[in-house]
């Protein structure tokens, strides 16, 4: 095995390095999902969903554009006018503290994008997440995400996915048909014009499973799988390889079903980590496991030329304190792993800066 790169020591030497022996306890910040608005939106398609979002039930939120400039109800079409805008909001929580959320707000034609994916006009678009987008090499992005309408639409047709040029142009949108998503994590590039994107999605319960589907640039499907237990699962990184090989990064919570490689934990509301490697046609060569005998959640996958390096958060309660430290994991390409070790006591702003 050759050695760890540079890139990968030096990140764990920030986290090793980032001690805080003051504090053991952090609290990861709630990521708010971005979003889309048509031409003709109102303050209101800016402010209540990410009331709901923030799990907050204030009435009081001030919005501010990128050069700190206050959103209004009067002046917001005025101050949005790009395609992208990213905007701060602030408010304060029971406790009086002030809290700052960044979300990105995307500008739509309403027509375009309800013609792209042919929804029927009898359905009222009222809200778009934006779960991922990326960036390709030639500007073009690739938009995933969900449609809230009125009336409802059926739930294994509620997730769309857009093809925007360099210009911001839609090029072809489609509907996820006969999937049932409940929210997407990651768009990567597997080859010259074809892609991969994970997800959490209903199979035949209402557990969640893990959902991959690899997609050429005109948005056809070439393979699509579920993968999980009886319990709660999902996919929540995923690294390109040689010859359109994937590795990715799930939570499960049993071993059974789909779950082959040996966890600690059976339990619906505890999670270890497992990595599979996918072969360019959607089968699974290997499945292996981050074991530990407390809790894990993915963080991220680092492709590190013949390795794969996975992190994690790991969850213990000590003296009744909850307490979080990362797990760092190697692994070869065939699925053994090289080493395993855990950083402790370290900062808060740190992870969030590094994940």
């Amino acid at each position: 095995m050759k050695k760890v790169s540079s890139f990968v020591l030096a990140l764990i030497f920030i986290l090793i390095s980032s001690v805080c022996v003051q504090s053991k306890v952090f609290v990861r910040n709630i990521e708010i999902m971005d979003i889309i608005v048509f031409d003709n939106f109102e303050y209101k398609h800016l402010k209540d969903d990410f009331l709901k979002q923030a799990g907050i039930d204030v009435n009081y939120v001030s919005i501010f554009n990128d050069k700190q400039e206050e959103v209004t109800e009067s002046n917001c079409r005025e101050l949005l006018n790009n395609f992208e805008n990213v905007l701060t909001y602030e408010y304060k929580d029971i406790f009086g503290k002030k809290i700052v959320k960044n979300r990105k707000v995307y500008i739509f034609s309403e027509s375009e994008f309800q013609k792209s994916i042919s929804i029927d006009s009898k359905y009222k678009i009222k809200n778009v997440s934006v779960d991922t987008v990326y960036n390709d090499t030639s500007a073009n992005k690739i938009f995933v995400g969900k449609i809230f309408t009125q009336p409802k639409l059926q739930e294994s047709k509620d997730s769309y996915i857009l093809k925007l040029d360099r210009n911001n142009k839609i090029v072809w949108g489609k509907m996820f048909e006969d999937s049932k998503i409940n929210k997407f994590n990651k768009i990567i590039s597997i080859s010259e014009d074809e892609y991969c994107v994970i997800a959490s999605g209903y199979r035949n319960s209402e557990w969640t499973d893990g959902f991959i589907a690899r997609f050429d640039g005109d948005g056809n499907f070439i393979w699509k799988e579920f993968y999980g237990s009886s319990h709660i699962d999902d996919f929540k990184d995923v690294v390109a390889l040689d010859h359109g090989e994937i590795i990715v990064l799930a939570e499960v919570s049993n071993n059974d079903g789909d779950v082959k490689a040996p966890i600690t934990i059976n339990n619906p509301l505890n999670k270890d980590l497992v990595l599979l490697k996918y072969d360019s046609y959607g089968n699974i060569i290997w499945q292996n496991s981050v074991a530990n005998e407390n809790e894990i959640t993915a963080l991220k996958i680092v492709n590190d030329d013949e390795n794969v390096i996975v992190f994690g958060e790991v969850f213990e309660n000590i003296d009744g304190e909850n307490v979080k430290n990362i797990i760092v994991s190697g692994f070869d390409l065939n699925g053994k792993i090289k080493f395993s070790t855990i950083v402790k006591d370290f900062d808060e702003e740190i992870l969030n800066r590094l994940f």
